[in-house]
């Protein structure tokens, strides 16, 4: 099909917002990572990355919004991102909106000066997992997550999804005290930020938030993002930062404090962000990357839940097409 981009604008980060959540609303589902609010709190947490997101009319007609950043690369040359932090991005439009917009809309994109154009799709994008070979410039890289899908009672979900042995460590847990609660306020992100710190010296050489993240959400109202804390004896000894979307949950940090690991926290911490989540209607829970930590994965797999892929995809100008592939 060939489709070509018939008019590009960038989008102004104040007056166009509700035009972005206007293009939202066509949706039947989209994560948080897709709103204008993830990207204000990118904007404020990494200055090396300038917004630059674009409205596009293609030739066929159809519409569409693109979150995008540009980050600066060697030689004086830029790379476009939708979306940085492999959150995911693509374009926010109507169900017409393909595979051929996309290549359109990146071709539209890329120059000597920003010689990259990556996207990472939502799992449940239409696009996702599409055939992609009729477009050879595109470099394609699959990526896996675990999702657990909410369409049914807890109360089923608790016997058909969770291990055995975490729902004894959930009992046990909630027996000795343990309660959770979610706090968006400036005490809950000072906590979340402590026990973050301290997790993170334990993942030496994996890629974490910076601390300016967690600052960030004290401005994002409670039912798109909320910071969730499980306290034993009146300390915090777990922590989570979860996002809501439409339709999806998306679970985008978490840390516990080391020295109270056999009270299980993050387990209860879990059950109940679930629990939450299903009453608030959604359809499913993203547990998100491990980052290589198989710790972490064993958590999102007694959880039950399923390992869900979802693509990268690279675009690049065909004067740079000789770099080697990642």
């Amino acid at each position: 099909m060939d489709i070509s981009v018939q008019h590009s604008s960038l989008l102004l980060r104040d007056h166009d917002s509700s035009f972005w959540e206007n293009m939202l609303r066509r949706r039947n589902q989209y994560s948080f990572y897709q709103t204008p609010q993830w990207s204000e709190i990118l904007t404020r947490v990494l200055p090396d990355c300038t917004p630059e997101h674009r409205y596009f009319t293609f030739s066929d007609g159809s519409e569409a919004i693109l979150p995008l950043f540009a980050s600066k690369k060697l030689l004086f040359t830029r790379k476009s991102d939708s979306l940085p932090w492999n959150t995911y991005g693509g374009l926010i439009g109507d169900a017409a909106i393909s595979i051929h917009h996309l290549y359109a809309a990146a071709r539209h994109l890329v120059s000597l000066r920003k010689p990259v154009f990556d996207v990472i799709l939502n799992p449940f994008d239409p696009l996702n997992l599409v055939h992609c070979k009729s477009y050879p410039s595109f470099r394609i890289f699959k990526n896996t997550t675990r999702i657990l899908p909410l369409d049914r009672p807890f109360e089923r979900i608790w016997e058909e999804r969770f291990h055995k042995g975490t729902r004894r460590d959930i009992r046990q847990t909630r027996n000795k005290g343990v309660i959770t609660r979610w706090n968006n306020r400036p005490d809950g992100v000072e906590t979340i930020k402590r026990l973050y710190r301290h997790a993170c010296d334990e993942w030496q050489g994996t890629s974490t938030y910076p601390l300016s993240f967690f600052d960030a959400l004290t401005e994002v109202p409670g039912d798109l993002v909320r910071i969730w804390i499980a306290e034993h004896d009146h300390r915090p000894v777990a922590g989570a930062v979860v996002a809501y979307g439409k339709g999806e949950v998306q679970y985008m940090a978490a840390a516990r404090d080391s020295g109270v690991s056999k009270i299980n926290a993050s387990k209860l911490l879990l059950s109940d962000i679930i629990e939450d989540a299903g009453e608030r209607g959604f359809a499913s829970l993203n547990f998100g990357a491990s980052a290589g930590l198989k710790g972490v994965d064993h958590l999102k797999e007694v959880f039950g839940g399923e390992e869900t892929a979802y693509l990268k995809i690279r675009f690049l100008h065909p004067l740079v097409r000789f770099l080697p592939r990642q």
